[in-house]
């Protein structure tokens, strides 16, 4: 952001031509990361259409959401396209301004269109800072589709105690109100702090960042939380080539009576298939890999 000029003269416009420059060149910038954000996220929404299919309800669910992102890349786009365009005129105006002084000419009326230039600018950039903070939000949160630990949700004291040492396998899948715990065996907590010592510094940051998740990334889209908890098992968990992890993702998202949380809990495809078969037979509590422990009515959507 260039600053206000209080009176103006050769060097005061050289500095603000300095200032012109790198503010485009910010721009420029600014502008091809939303051009890279938008790419990325207009092939998302093909892969997510392709695997959805014809289905009319989670299509229409989907196409809100993304429509509502795009909407939002085009405001702020639109936005930096009115920046350039007054920085090119402030600039194209400091160089009118500084040919004359060459000259010895001195022009008052350019000088207060450059300053008028400048308040105008200033003014239309605190306008538009909130609501860029805004829209960016919803762009970052749609294109990283994950959602962070809320430190502010309570946790028993006790887990604040949790040491290598003291650690053991945490076998219960825990659905509360505001977040869900997922199952994890010593050994995972212990490989992720030896494999990323810079990412994990205890015990809490692996349990928390992996195995603790916000509720509403699972509640708000049942049907993609499925689809994207199954893809991600196969995908990442058992290494599948993308294809087939997309046709198993696909198979799994439109079963209403699997809450996404299973999905997500699970480590392996074998254990959500023995969990299916548990609860087609009616014999849940024989599901034998972690225990599921309801602090909220069962999600069915």
């Amino acid at each position: 952001m260039i600053n206000s000029l209080t009176s103006i003269d050769k060097e005061n416009v050289n500095m603000l031509l300095d200032s012109v420059y790198s503010e485009k060149s910010n721009l420029d910038n600014e502008k091809a990361m939303l051009e890279s954000k938008k790419e990325t996220i207009e092939k998302n929404i093909e892969t997510t259409k392709e695997a959805i299919g014809n289905n009319p309800k989670p299509l229409r669910e989907y196409e809100k959401t993304y429509e509502g992102v795009l909407e939002s890349i085009e405001f702020v786009r639109k936005n930096l396209d009115e920046l350039q365009c007054q920085y090119a005129s402030i600039e194209d105006i400091s160089k009118d301004l500084l040919e004359q002084y060459e000259n010895n000419i001195n022009n008052q009326e350019l000088e207060n269109e450059l300053i008028q230039r400048i308040d105008n600018l200033k003014t239309f950039e605190g306008k538009i800072k909130q609501d860029h903070e805004k829209h960016y939000l919803i762009i970052d949160n749609f294109l990283n589709n994950q959602f962070s630990f809320d430190d502010s949700i309570e946790v028993d004291n006790s887990f604040y105690n949790l040491t290598l040492e003291n650690l053991k396998d945490n076998l219960v899948l825990k659905i509360c109100e505001k977040r869900v715990e997922l199952p994890y065996t010593k050994k995972e907590v212990e490989d992720f702090m030896r494999e990323y010592p810079n990412d994990y510094k205890t015990v809490q940051d692996v349990i928390t960042k992996e195995f603790m998740v916000n509720i509403s990334l699972l509640n708000k889209h049942p049907i993609l939380s499925r689809f994207k908890e199954a893809y991600y098992l196969c995908r990442t968990k058992e290494m599948m080539p993308i294809f087939e992890s997309l046709n198993y993702a696909k198979e799994f998202m439109f079963k209403s009576e699997i809450n996404p949380y299973i999905i997500a809990a699970v480590k392996s495809k074998k254990q959500l298939e023995e969990y299916v078969k548990c609860l087609q037979e009616n014999r849940i509590e024989d599901y034998s890999y972690f225990k599921i422990w309801y602090e909220i009515k069962p999600l069915t959507v």
